[in-house]
């Protein structure tokens, strides 16, 4: 375990690869401005409403990025780096 605690998470292993924890980060900040952009148009959304279409609208940048951006001999091992990212 890390001598120092760089992020605090639900999990111990928070501090284990940084740029696992950098590429986590930035998708949630993307998250999160999606829902602030979705809340100005939907005002009448729910706070579940807002995550949860966010979430989708990211569930899609990830298909394209590991359908356009990855030769099909290394798809499968990044799609469980990306579901581990996600779960």
């Amino acid at each position: 375990m890390c001598m120092f605690i760089c992020a605090c998470t639900g999990d111990v292993r928070v501090d284990e690869s940084m740029g696992l924890t950098c590429i986590h980060t930035m998708m949630m900040r993307e998250h999160n401005r999606l829902a602030r952009a979705l809340a100005k148009l939907n005002p009448q959304w729910s706070g579940e409403t807002l995550f949860q279409e966010a979430r989708k609208i990211m569930g899609g940048y990830l298909q394209v990025c590991v359908c356009v951006c990855v030769h099909e001999s290394v798809r499968t091992s990044v799609f469980v780096c990306v579901h581990v990212l996600i779960c």
